[in-house]
């Protein structure tokens, strides 16, 4: 629950960076109809707060962008760190976030810059110390997490594997903090080619399109004119759009995995808070574009000229009526083509281990139920001889 509070604050400081108080209100309100986003309540992993603090750290770097002080760049960079430190995948988010902070200041042409640069990177370089601390020797890697090839193997079918993806070559195995940076290219490449030969192959998979068509699609509209409209209210000031596209790329980037390679629910909320921002960004834009004033009687001038901020109020009802289902609507909570994700594994899980049920039923491999009851009766966490075999 907090985690979701932090997710709210992180998308209005974000929007409200890019925009205005207005943008960050409505990105908050969308955000309660995504439901992924929302099932982050009832999920018993760390996913809720890798994207607390994805979400902030993207909204403190926009701020950072914006403001251009000291202050404000020790932020962006804290955010950053805590991304480096949260889970191996923030890295992710980390070279993207901080190459909009480093542009907005070299943008000042100045001694100032270097100083804001230097602010921003030393809580970064500090997290690199506490990286060999916070990951063990035993973490599973960054390409591990990522491995497109292993997932295709997995869950896909190899048998229609015609190209040859799999390869044996031995890959970088980059733990921040304890993995030489020079890595880092290589890391990044195999990640991206992994990922370009086996999504063609995995996005007919049978989950990945059921997940794909039910939950995502239908907001493919949405997202889409919200990202046209985001990209036109802030296309006149570079630095706005630059970090925009930026902080937005890390997300998008998890959108793709989760809509061709595996789809799960927080997978999903790992990439729909960029969702959220273009819409506050869209809508808030679209409200404050000036008609003509030949098109408007002087009744309507005077009106709007009196109460500058009541089309923003209506909106703001409008958009939380719509959420919240008093009125029927694509957004609503009872929308037609919403349809109920299945039963959350992890809760299920808890509540019999919390009424000692150790009966399990094998969904996929026999040996697997087997080291998994194994673990529970001998007092082990469960799951740590398996991933204690496969690191």
């Amino acid at each position: 629950i907090i985690s979701l509070g932090v997710i709210g604050s992180g998308l209005y400081i974000w929007a409200r960076a890019l925009s205005s108080r207005l943008a960050g209100l409505l990105a908050v309100i969308f955000a309660l109809s995504l439901a992924p986003i929302v099932l982050l309540g009832r999920t018993i992993t760390f996913y809720p707060e890798y994207v607390a603090v994805f979400t902030l750290a993207s909204g403190l770097t926009c701020l950072a962008v914006k403001q251009r002080r000291p202050f404000y760049y020790l932020l962006g960079g804290l955010g950053v760190a805590a991304c480096l430190l949260i889970d191996l995948r923030g890295f992710v988010w980390a070279l993207p976030l901080s190459m909009a902070a480093i542009i907005a200041a070299l943008a000042l042409r100045s001694r100032h810059s270097l100083i804001l640069i230097a602010i921003f990177v030393m809580p970064i370089w500090g997290s690199w110390s506490l990286g060999s601390h916070v990951y063990s020797s035993k973490s599973t890697p960054l390409e591990a997490q990522f491995n497109a090839v292993r997932l295709f193997y997995e869950h896909g079918s190899p048998e229609n594997d015609t190209r040859g993806i799999y390869t044996s070559r031995e890959l970088p195995s980059f733990v921040w903090g304890r993995t030489p940076i020079r890595t880092i290219p290589d890391t990044l490449y195999n990640l991206l080619d992994g990922t370009r030969q086996t999504a063609p192959l995995m996005r007919n998979e049978e989950v990945v399109a059921r997940g794909r068509n039910m939950h995502l699609i239908p907001l493919l509209y949405i997202g889409g004119l919200s990202f046209i409209g985001a990209f036109i209210s802030t296309i006149r000031k570079p630095l706005k759009w630059s970090s925009l596209i930026l902080t937005a790329s890390p997300f998008l980037a998890v959108l793709y995995h989760a809509t061709n390679l595996e789809f799960r629910h927080r997978f999903a909320a790992s990439a729909l808070p960029i969702v959220a921002i273009f819409f506050g960004l869209a809508v808030s834009w679209v409200i404050q574009v000036q008609l003509p004033k030949n098109t408007m009687s002087k009744k309507i001038q005077s009106l709007l000229g009196r109460i500058p901020k009541l089309r923003s109020l209506l909106v703001l009802v409008i958009c939380g009526a719509a959420v919240t289902g008093i009125f029927p609507s694509t957004l609503s909570p009872n929308a037609p083509w919403r349809t109920p994700f299945v039963e959350d594994s992890d809760i299920k899980r808890l509540i019999m281990a919390s009424r000692f049920e150790t009966t399990l039923q094998a969904q996929r491999s026999g040996t697997c139920v087997r080291a998994l009851t194994a673990d529970f009766d001998n007092g082990l966490p469960v799951g740590a001889t398996i991933l204690s075999e496969n690191r």
